[in-house]
Order: C-alpha cells, then structure tokens, then sequence
C-alpha cells in the first residue's frame, strides 16, 4: 500500500522452467509450458508426469503429426528462421501465452545500452507470436571460448537426476 493508500495490485503467476517446442509437416508450430510447479520430486529425481504432459497436449492441440523440436529454458540462444528467409538471433526469455503462442524474448548481442527519455536502460525484452511467418526455429550453445554450436537432436526429458 503506498503512502496515499492506494493498493498496487500485483501480477501473480507461476513462473515457467521451460518450453518444449513441437512442429508439424505443414510447418505448424505448438509448445508446452512447463511450470516449476508441474514438477515433482520422488526419492532422487524431478519428474513431470506422463498423463499430464500428453493431456496438455492435446488441450493445445498437438497430436501425432507433430514432432518435437527441442526445449528452450530461459536464457537460451535461439535463431528464427522466416518464411522469406530472413532470420534473428535472439535471447528465449518465458511464455507469455501457450494458447495465442506469444512468447517473451530478448535481443541478442547488443553492445549498446540505449537510454528512455528519463535516463534509464531500456527494457529489450519484447513479446513475439510463434506463428505462421516462422519457418524453423534452432536452438544454440556455446563453449567455454564463447563460440556458438547448433543444438540438435535434443531428446524430450521428463526425469531429471537431482543433483546432490
């Protein structure tokens, strides 16, 4: 409550770990949001239930013409790829929206800070739909020197070790 005791309403959400990305032959793209709260611990590993993940599937409409892509995490290098053959290096940050397919992503390798009218950094975070102008969308790593690898092939996980 502030001095004049007006109430700032706040945002509640559960905040995402990851996206698991699916495509189609007709270049159709769906994800998964995983939560932090859709993971569940037993004895030494973290496991995201079977049931739910293909129930959530399905409510998002993606049966078994799509295959998965690959997961993305906050923080991850991604490449969009356009229908007209254009593309961008961006930051993944977060889902926005599973439903209208909007998520949240960053720019990537600016090496300038640009200022607002009041002297501060401008937020480079900007909201983005994975929709029909998409033509691929590739995930990369980097090594310890800083050089970029495309990542691959990267198997569906939904048990993970609990590190100790």
């Amino acid at each position: 409550v502030s001095k004049k005791g007006v109430g700032v309403p706040t945002k509640l959400q559960l905040s995402p770990f990851r996206m698991d990305l699916y495509k189609n032959s007709n270049n159709v793209f769906r994800f998964v949001t995983i939560r932090y709260a859709d993971i569940k611990a037993k004895k030494e590993k973290y496991i995201i239930d079977t049931e739910w993940y293909e129930k959530q599937k399905k409510l998002l409409g993606i049966d078994d013409s799509f295959e998965f892509v690959n997961t993305f995490y906050r923080g991850d290098i991604i490449k969009r790829t356009f229908t007209d053959e254009t593309s961008k290096l961006e930051l993944f940050k977060t889902v926005n929206n599973a439903f209208n397919r909007i998520v949240e992503l960053s720019y990537f390798g600016m090496d300038t800070i640009k200022l607002n009218e009041k002297g501060e950094a401008k937020n480079f975070q900007y909201m983005q739909t994975i929709g029909k102008s998409l033509l691929r969308i590739e995930k990369f790593g980097t090594d310890i020197l800083g050089n970029m690898f495309l990542i691959q092939n990267e198997p569906l996980k939904l048990e993970f070790k609990m590190l100790k």
